[in-house]
C-alpha cells in the first residue's frame, strides 16, 4: 500500500454474451468490499473512473467498439451513478 499512487476502476458486466463496462456498483465488482479496503488500507489514494461506454468484447475475444457514440446524457448518467456508488461505500 505504501507505493500505490492511484486506483483505476472499471466494473465489468457480462450481458448477452458480451463483456462490457457498467457504472461502478452496476457490474461484477464487489464495490462494498473494495470500499472497505480503500477506507482501511488506502485512505488517501485517488481513484480514477474509467467510463468505456463503447468497448465490448464477445466471448472474450479482442475488444471492439460499438459504432454508436453515447449521448451526453448517457455519459453523465454513467459518471453520476458511479460517483454515487463510490460515495456510498466510502
Amino acid at each position: 500500500a505504501a507505493v500505490v499512487i492511484n486506483i483505476h476502476l472499471k466494473d465489468p458486466l457480462i450481458e448477452n454474451g458480451a463483456l462490457r463496462w457498467a457504472p461502478l456498483g452496476g457490474g461484477m465488482l464487489n464495490l462494498k468490499e473494495l470500499g472497505a479496503v480503500l477506507r482501511e488500507r488506502l485512505p488517501g489514494v485517488p481513484l480514477t473512473l474509467d467510463a468505456s461506454l463503447r468497448q465490448r468484447s464477445r466471448n472474450f475475444e479482442e475488444r471492439w467498439r460499438v459504432p454508436e457514440i453515447p449521448s451526453l446524457f448517457e455519459v453523465r448518467d454513467f459518471v453520476s451513478r458511479s460517483l454515487e456508488a463510490v460515495a456510498r461505500v466510502l
